[in-house]
């Protein structure tokens, strides 16, 4: 048995939030001792093992601000997380041989006061790519894995859609014009901030990155939640003579039991959707309200597949779907049954939630779709499993998305998954298997895997029976549980 101590900044509705806590309750379940600390823990919003017993958890730091003026986010984020390692190294009293750190790796140095101490880091993603033009070198990153095949997966003897449409369509010259395009978008955004402000910003992120990158490699060992991330840190951290360990997460099976037999109106979800004809097709997508999610592509799919081919546009080749024009019009019978719910966490406190909620809310309005769409702020746990499992299919729209916990969630409840063909889903969706690869920022691929989807319910029963079998031998808690076992028990022992 292992003392584990977890220090996380927020505890509270989110994919990392999430994995913390299933890590925490797998190695309970291996018979370590295991102890939660983070720096804002609202039990109105949090996962309820965090608060019904399972999972010890103490909160320490909370009245530190989370920025300064609406800026100094990151900032805050270190020292919060310094706080947190400070208190509980010299206030808490806690006694643990592995501190288990989450996000924020500013804080791993400070741990190491307390003699002996094995520290692991859970690194979901460099936090330098945050932040500066690091979401558009993290898209150029994911689209050169998708080009290159790293990770992705398919069907035994069939060559997926995007190693299609990368064989039939890719040549040098399309490829310098798109890379061309995005050197040109970046040095207009550029442009756009005003030199003295860029040079301090720089001044900034240079001191917190360096920070970030030399407490990353304090740590005992580095864990990473998919190849795709691995990639990103090697090419991220050049300095660190660190291999990081690949541990995907995994889904608890078991948490979908008790909502197998509810309903929308079981949960009040009929009350709250649109009102439409009886047995509604519903397509889902389940984020946090933030941009880098990309959800108006969700949007603009939905206004695609109900009004057809308005622009004239081609469809890509070599993806596996038929044309949009073999799709659309759809039967009106089909057609009037379709409705879109975009869910996902909401934080009032989190000034992007608010605001992006409001644009998204207006697109809807703009493409003329309010009325199919219905917007869900955290919605709990009984409300999430029905939409995941009633769902035809889930639309995860991310472009490079480091995991992605969601579509192993609807794959787990046998629904479809149509992702973007970026990041951490090309390891886990399996293209013409349990859902369907699409390029990325293309409302017409997505239009017309739901289509498919839509006109053909035994097509989506089979690939959402087929996705059930994968995540269960590739995605089991007893495998996760097995390898932070090993990792905790390595660290301890004190391998690298």
């Amino acid at each position: 048995m292992v003392r584990v101590v977890f220090l996380h900044p927020d505890l509270g509705i989110g994919g990392a939030e999430r994995l913390i806590v299933d890590a925490a309750l797998a190695l309970k379940r291996k018979g370590h001792q295991v102890t939660v600390f983070t720096s804002h823990h609202d039990h109105s919003h949090c996962f309820p093992e965090t608060v019904d017993g399972q999972l010890e958890v103490h909160c320490a730091g909370d009245w530190l601000p989370r920025s300064t003026f609406g800026k100094l986010y990151a900032l805050w984020a270190y020292v919060r997380m310094v706080y947190l390692a400070l208190y509980l190294v010299l206030f808490s009293r806690l006694e643990y041989e592995v501190a288990f750190v989450d996000q924020v790796a500013a804080c791993i140095p400070f741990l190491r006061l307390r003699w002996g101490t094995k520290v692991v880091f859970y690194c979901h993603f460099p936090d330098l790519l945050l932040a500066m033009g690091g979401e558009e070198r993290v898209g150029k990153m994911a689209r050169r894995m998708a080009k290159e095949g790293v990770g992705e997966k398919q069907t035994e003897g069939e060559e997926t859609g995007i190693r299609k449409r990368k064989r039939q369509t890719e040549d040098e010259e399309e490829t310098n014009k798109e890379e061309k395009k995005e050197n040109e978008e970046e040095e207009d955004c550029k442009r756009k901030k005003s030199p003295k402000s860029s040079q301090l910003r720089k001044s900034y992120r240079f001191i917190l990155d360096k920070v970030e990158e030399w407490t990353t490699g304090q740590a005992d060992c580095v864990l990473v939640n998919s190849h795709f991330t691995a990639g990103v840190f090697k090419e991220t951290f050049k300095s660190l003579k660190v291999t990081p360990q690949v541990v995907y997460p995994s889904l608890d099976f078991e948490k979908f039991k008790p909502f197998e037999s509810l309903s929308l109106e079981d949960v009040g979800l009929d009350s709250i959707l649109p009102s439409l004809p009886s047995d509604p097709i519903i397509f889902l997508s389940l984020n946090r309200f933030e941009r880098k999610k990309n959800l108006p592509l969700a949007l603009e799919a939905l206004k695609v597949l109900l009004e057809g081919d308005t622009e004239g546009q081609k469809d890509q080749e070599g993806d596996d779907l038929p044309p949009l024009s073999e799709i659309t019009p759809l039967d009106p019978d089909v057609s009037s049954r379709i409705l879109l719910v975009v869910a996902g966490g909401y934080d009032h406190r989190v000034q992007e939630n608010v605001q992006h909620l409001q644009e998204l809310e207006s697109c809807a309005s703009r493409l003329g779709i309010s009325d199919r769409v219905a917007f869900l702020r955290s919605p709990p746990e009984p409300q999430k499993a029905v939409l995941l499992r009633m769902a035809r299919g889930l639309l995860y729209t991310p472009e490079a998305e480091h995991f992605g916990i969601v579509p192993l969630e609807a794959m787990a409840v046998g629904t479809p998954v149509l992702a973007a063909a970026g990041g951490g889903p090309r390891e886990t969706v399996v293209h013409g298997a349990t859902g369907f690869l699409l390029p990325p920022r293309e409302a017409r691929g997505f239009a017309r895997a739901m289509g498919v989807l839509a006109r053909d319910p035994k097509k989506g029963r089979d690939m959402g029976a087929r996705g059930k079998e994968r995540v269960l031998a590739e995605f089991s808690s007893q495998k996760f549980e097995e390898e932070l076992d090993r990792v905790v028990r390595g660290a301890w022992e004190g391998e690298k």
